[in-house]
């Protein structure tokens, strides 16, 4: 007889299985991840849209550290060049959350546009923040 537990890992598996998260690469053309990591010392909302991808602060400090998949965002007012390099390529409405880490909140909520990520550090001194999203690769027609 199985357990829960055992069934409950089967469909993780099957899960896992179905909905791949690779990189963008040669060995993935269905699938991109984006990593999203800051250090956050308030709070503040990152919007993913096909025309940008774009930062409004909040309350207290600006985010520090901010990197998108490894590589330093330093101007939050312009879209990072690894979002631009895949605009227009993604079905931003079928994006879900693969992890996401914090001390306080990290939401992802869908959008008309897109989707947003609200952080927000709310305990005394920065916290290390990170989100990682599968985004499904549109169908390019030949």
């Amino acid at each position: 007889m199985l357990s829960r537990l055992s069934i409950l890992l089967s469909l993780v598996a099957v899960t896992a299985a179905a909905n791949p998260t690779e990189p963008l690469g040669e060995n993935s053309p269905r699938m991109w991840t984006v990593t999203l990591s800051a250090s956050v010392d308030g709070s503040g909302v990152f919007h993913f849209s096909d025309e940008a991808l774009k930062y409004k602060h909040k309350h207290w400090g600006h985010p520090g550290n901010v990197q998108l998949n490894g590589k330093p965002w330093q101007d939050l007012a312009k879209s990072s060049e690894d979002w631009e390099a895949h605009r227009g390529k993604l079905d931003l409405a079928q994006a879900w959350v693969v992890r996401r880490e914090g001390r306080d909140t990290v939401a992802f909520e869908k959008t008309k546009t897109g989707f947003s990520v609200f952080l927000n550090d709310s305990p005394n001194g920065a916290g290390n923040y990170s989100i990682t999203i599968a985004i499904p690769l549109l169908e390019q027609t030949p």
